[in-house]
């Protein structure tokens, strides 16, 4: 039995594939939510785009992933703790956001 994870305002429920932020629900796709999840299995780890494709399962086309990043970064755009950020020349991460002190 997976269980539950918490980061901040964004909840993973891995049993039922649920994902909220602040509450709400998010709707993903499968090939989004399996991306997501091995996200939030070790935030701040900088996941290959290649490593991500073979855990989760997808089809090895790196410009279908960043598509994929792209469109689970809009839907998760209420989170105000995490972001995805991209790592130049190495990967993705979950990564907390840092607060504008301006």
């Amino acid at each position: 039995m997976a269980t539950a994870r918490c980061l901040g305002n964004l909840h993973l429920e891995p049993e039922s594939f649920e994902v909220r932020v602040d509450g709400r629900s998010v709707g993903l796709s499968g090939a989004e939510f399996k991306v997501l999840r091995l996200l939030t299995t070790e935030p701040l780890r900088v996941w290959a785009p290649e490593a991500l494709v073979r855990e989760a399962g997808l089809a090895p086309d790196k410009s279908a992933l960043a598509t994929l990043i792209w469109r689970l970064r809009k839907k998760l755009e209420g989170s105000e703790a995490y972001t995805i950020a991209t790592v130049r020349r190495r990967g993705y991460l979950l990564s907390a956001k840092i607060a504008d002190e301006s």
